[in-house]
């Protein structure tokens, strides 16, 4: 399934501060999107170690999302938790096309 999130670049960079995590939902699905040096990214909302939501963590200068429970810091465009303490988080492909900009959820 194709999402579209925004109508351009400019509209999401203004929408989701440079270097911050926003919450969105789509049917049943939390994800957060990322605006990591003013590109985009998606990855799952909630821990793959405890299931607390990683939209309450933080965005480090690296590109990963820290989980504010325990400190797992997840990539934001691989998923991997970086010390490899637990399974990988989801990540969801951002696709800028002339219309607009999609999320893909398979």
């Amino acid at each position: 399934m194709k999402v579209k999130l925004f109508e351009n670049h400019t509209e999401a960079i203004s929408r989701i501060k440079r270097d911050s995590i926003r919450l969105v939902k789509i049917n049943a699905l939390s994800i957060c999107l990322v605006n990591f040096k003013d590109d985009l990214f998606a990855i799952q909302d909630l821990c793959p170690h405890m299931g607390h939501p990683l939209h309450q963590g933080n965005l480090n200068p690296f590109g990963e999302v820290t989980c504010a429970l325990h400190a797992f810091r997840f990539s934001i465009t691989s998923g991997n938790e970086m010390q490899n303490k637990c399974t990988p988080a989801k990540i969801y492909q951002i696709v800028k096309e002339p219309d607009g900009i999609y999320l893909l959820i398979d």
